[in-house]
């Protein structure tokens, strides 16, 4: 939470307040990772990171936008004793593109001029022209869609292609110029190998791991793996022309219909009741040696070649995720414990012990696992 704030008020406000950003958020990380948030819960040690930041923020927010809107003089935020002018500069970059952002900053020492300027604005990505409407929010990241006004099939659908309309926009712009997307990725994507180092292996306890891959991951997967623009604007033309149906919504659930032999699709909150044929499961499925398709797994288990990975429970039950047990350098551990170095595993069976394996074969990525496969190449040649 911290990183992701830490980045989109900076790609919001610019470099200057980013330094004040970090001066101010740095007491309360440093003390966290010193006392290790004391066991608290999740909610209060989030609370006490972000609070010193988001106070500062608060005070940003209201002279910013009592300048925007003519109520308070441009000379009179800078007394404030931190450069308004440049945040000004790279609020108005951000919310309206650099070309109008020029023409509405020729106003900024007109109070009436720039409030007429702001007002008549237009931004290309939908942005609020407030600063306080801007704020990182957690919550909206991950639930983007309200559920509370979106409880009928078709203000679902509605609510759904909003959404795209403003999520694409927002990817138009990038991840240099548009906080949410400057958080998601400058967090979620970049430090991906971070989340690795942290959980592979065991790194966090069992519970953990299983709250990490069965929540964690799909805020990953949402954040920063999911399809391409042209790949996004043929689904959201999809949906809008109607051959794609996601009026079911969150929470749907799937029911046979003995009499007619087909399905029946339920939306938990749109109350949605959508009749199909045909059930597709395309969700990539967890590996899982044990219970896959073809019986190369479950022979070298059968023979004590290779067994399962379990992160075990100290407080709970323990965690098998489905992949093998392997040393750091990809060869598995025998029922026994032994190590046969004569076997090589490589992606989707290591996940698990591993995480994120399933991306090393994608051609042009300088993926660690094809480095690794490099340097096993020549080692079994010799």
């Amino acid at each position: 939470m911290l990183e992701m704030a830490h980045v989109h008020y900076p790609t919001l406000l610019g470099r200057d307040f980013g330094r004040r950003v970090e001066a101010t958020a740095r007491p309360g990380y440093e003390a966290f990772l010193a006392d290790g948030g004391s066991g608290a819960s999740s909610d209060t040690s989030v609370q006490r990171l972000l609070s010193p930041m988001e106070a500062l923020v608060d005070q940003a927010a209201k002279t910013l936008d009592a300048v925007l809107t003519g109520r308070l003089g441009l000379a009179e935020a800078e007394a404030q004793g931190w450069d308004a002018t440049a945040a000004l500069r790279r609020v108005l970059e951000v919310v309206y593109g650099p070309e109008q952002a020029d023409v509405i900053a020729a106003q900024l020492d007109d109070p009436a001029g720039l409030a007429d300027a702001v007002a008549a604005g237009d931004s290309p990505w939908r942005h609020p022209n407030g600063v306080a409407d801007m704020r990182f929010s957690w919550e909206r990241s991950i639930r983007p869609i309200n559920r509370g006004s979106s409880v009928t099939p078709e203000a679902y659908r509605t609510a759904m292609l909003d959404f795209l309309d403003l999520d694409h926009r927002w990817a138009v712009q990038g991840n240099l110029s548009n906080p949410a997307k400057a958080a998601a990725d400058g967090v979620w994507r970049d430090l991906r190998h971070v989340l690795a180092a942290a959980v592979d292996f065991g790194g966090v306890s069992a519970r953990s791991h299983r709250d990490f891959f069965d929540v964690f991951t799909r805020h990953l997967n949402r954040f920063v793996n999911g399809s391409a623009l042209g790949v996004m604007e043929k689904v959201r033309a999809l949906v809008r022309h109607g051959i794609v149906d996601v009026s079911a919504g969150p929470e749907a659930e799937v029911h046979p219909d003995r009499r007619s032999g087909r399905f029946v699709v339920r939306g938990g909150v749109t109350s949605a009741v959508l009749p199909v044929d045909v059930l597709v499961d395309s969700r990539i499925h967890p590996f899982d040696a044990v219970n896959d398709v073809l019986p190369l797994y479950s022979n070298l288990l059968k023979r004590g070649l290779v067994r399962r990975w379990c992160n075990p429970g100290m407080d709970g039950p323990d965690f098998a995720p489905g992949g093998l047990d392997l040393a750091e350098d990809f060869h598995p551990v025998r029922e026994g414990g032994g190590i046969d170095r004569q076997i090589t595993v490589l992606g989707w069976p290591s996940e698990g012990v591993e995480f994120f394996q399933y991306g090393a074969l994608r051609p042009n990525q300088n993926h660690h696992l094809m480095q690794d496969i490099l340097c096993l190449i020549p080692a079994n040649r010799r």
